[in-house]
């Protein structure tokens, strides 16, 4: 996983900086991402960023989270950032960090 926090919401602009900054680094050559169809993944800068590295883009057809891995994780992180944050005098931020190389140290 390459994590990224941003405060407000996700558009074209804060997808690139997160493919530039923070997926490209973490990509090897023919490696496939995966995104959904929203409109900020569909970006010109997005797609050439991707090929650019040697990878290929999958998109998901319309309306199927249940084809998106990602989609999997997302109740799980929630459940343990909150024990994470009641069990530890820490911010948000932190505790996310944390429980994010903790499951990404799981998966690979």
């Amino acid at each position: 996983m390459a994590p990224m926090m941003v405060e407000g919401y996700c558009n074209a602009n804060v997808c690139q900086a997160y493919i530039d900054q923070c997926l490209i680094p973490c990509l090897s050559p023919g490696e496939t991402v995966i995104m959904d169809n929203a409109s900020f993944h569909k970006s010109k800068g997005v797609k050439e960023a991707i090929e650019d590295a040697g990878c290929h883009l999958l998109f998901l057809p319309p309306h199927s989270p249940d084809l998106n891995p990602i989609e999997h994780v997302w109740s799980p992180l929630k459940n343990r950032v909150r024990m994470k944050l009641d069990q530890d005098e820490i911010n948000l931020e932190t505790a996310l960090s944390q429980v994010m190389k903790s499951m990404s140290e799981t998966i690979r």
